[in-house]
């Protein structure tokens, strides 16, 4: 104060300020707010995961422990005291109703992927590029394909929904735009920007609260994006069933 569009200076958490007001106003609490932002988006991250593998005839179990891993990752764990990198959620059920889309044609899959990408820019603007970098991945890909028939989509209902999902994101981005209008210094630099991205070496990095971090002797630091060797086990196990099937 008196500063305007404060909030544009990182990631405005207004979907995760909106999804704790209850909790807060019923406790004054600001911890149990943040804790049941925590719960919340674990718990509809490994549910949102577990619908997405569902999706293409994984069994309960394995669709079951394939959302546990993703809830509970070492990133997730990582990264506790950063709100707007918990909210993950919105990742697989947008992909969840997009691969619904390309299979069904269905104009109901489409409003949940727009849905989808529209919560997720009020929970996160990091997500929500790269849920839209994976939803113009797939759908580049079922063009290549030949599964997306131009003649076989209802293109009017769609665009409705298009322009809706626009009109919904506009009273969060604007406050942006105007703010690097006016700020158009307040950004980082080539050298920030380098800082803060990931290496090879963060793939293969684990965070130093890990238990095996200490026993095993490996690369850890703040910035770790290691799956997790469970996680890396199980994922090898199935690229080799994938593999001799496809052999």
């Amino acid at each position: 104060h008196p500063e305007a569009r404060t909030l544009t200076y990182m990631d405005h958490l207004l979907g995760e300020s909106v999804a704790a007001a209850p909790v807060y106003l019923a406790t004054g609490s600001i911890a149990a707010g943040y804790n049941f932002l925590i719960v919340v988006a674990c718990a509809s991250s490994a549910w949102a995961m577990y619908r997405l593998v569902r999706l293409f005839g994984v069994p309960r179990s394995g669709a079951f422990l394939c959302g546990f891993l993703f809830a509970f990752s070492p990133y997730r764990l990582a990264n506790l005291e950063l709100l707007n990198q918990l909210q993950m959620q919105w990742l697989p059920l947008g992909l969840f109703f997009a691969f619904r889309f390309l299979d069904r044609r269905r104009v109901r899959d489409a409003v949940g992927v727009a849905a989808a990408v529209v919560i997720q820019v009020y929970f996160g603007w990091y997500y929500a590029f790269y849920l839209a970098l994976a939803l113009g991945l797939l759908f580049v890909y079922a063009i290549t394909i030949g599964k997306m028939n131009a003649t076989r989509l209802d293109t009017r209902r769609l665009g409705f929904v298009a322009a809706i999902a626009v009109l919904a994101v506009i009273p969060v981005t604007l406050p942006y735009f105007l703010q690097h209008i006016e700020m158009p210094e307040f950004k980082r630099t080539l050298g920030e920007a380098a800082l803060y991205s990931a290496d090879v070496l963060d793939y293969f990095r684990w965070h130093p609260s890990a238990e095996m971090t200490g026993l095993l002797h490996v690369p850890s630091g703040s910035q770790s994006y290691w799956p997790g060797l469970v996680t890396v086990i199980l994922g090898s196990i199935g690229a080799a069933e994938l593999i001799g099937r496809l052999r």
